[in-house]
Order: C-alpha cells, then structure tokens, then sequence
C-alpha cells in the first residue's frame, strides 16, 4: 500500500503542478501547501480522503464529464450537488475546467483517471488486508 500511495502523491503533485503552470491560482496553492502539510502529519490521508469524496465519480471522470463538473460548479444554489461542491473546492482540481482549453482538460482528466486507478488498487489492497485479518 504504500508503494502505492508514493505513486498516487507524485501523481497528484504532477498534476497540481502542471495546474498552476497554465493556471496560476492562490487558492490552489494554498490548497497544495495544506494537502503537503496532511501528508507530512499522514502520508495516507490524501489517497483516503480521495477514495472517500472523489473515487464515487469515477464514471464522471473517465468519461471526461467536463460539463458535469462546470455545470456543478456553477450551480451554488442546488443542494443535491452541495457536497461535490465542496469536495471540489476542497480539492480544486476540476475547478480548473472552465480556465482550461480542451487539450488542457484532457491532461487534468488523464491524471485524474491515473489517480482513480491508484486510488481503486490501494482500496482494493486494504480491503484484502482487511479480509485477511479477520
């Protein structure tokens, strides 16, 4: 688990860098020095909150859904998507979309369809870790 987890970190670092190559955001910096800070207190903690909030529109997100996500983005007075909302704020990486050309789009669901991926093996080794304990 924890090979994979260095590889969804250096992934997801990829991906915030490339980010704020095209798109020079100080709400996404700020949220990559406080994703640093969860890390260096929990080296886990980002793949887990990642599996918990972002891995349930994987669909979504391999179907490189951009008008799902600008269109949820930008409906702030609907509940039914409040708590995507959030977690997308929180983690800001689709947020980009509306900035972004398609090329660009592209590359952010490309790693986020890789992040899934990692995400999907390192559940599915805890789960078996899990099973094999009991």
């Amino acid at each position: 688990m924890e090979e994979i987890t260095i590889q969804f970190n250096k992934v997801f670092d990829l991906m915030v860098d490339f980010i704020l190559s095209i798109y020079d955001s100080r709400s996404i910096k700020l949220n990559k020095t406080i994703i640093d800070n969860m890390r260096k207190i929990n080296k886990y903690k980002i793949i887990e909150e990642y599996i918990l909030w972002i891995l349930p529109y994987y669909d979504k997100i391999k179907g490189q859904d951009e008008i799902y996500f600008i269109t949820i983005m930008n409906c702030t007075n609907n509940k039914e998507h409040e708590d995507i909302r959030q977690v997308l704020g929180y983690f800001k990486f689709l947020e980009v979309l509306k900035h972004f050309d398609e090329d660009n789009n592209k590359i952010v669901f490309e790693y986020q369809i890789l992040l899934c991926d990692y995400a999907i093996e390192y559940l599915n080794m805890k789960l078996h870790n899990h099973s094999n304990d009991t």
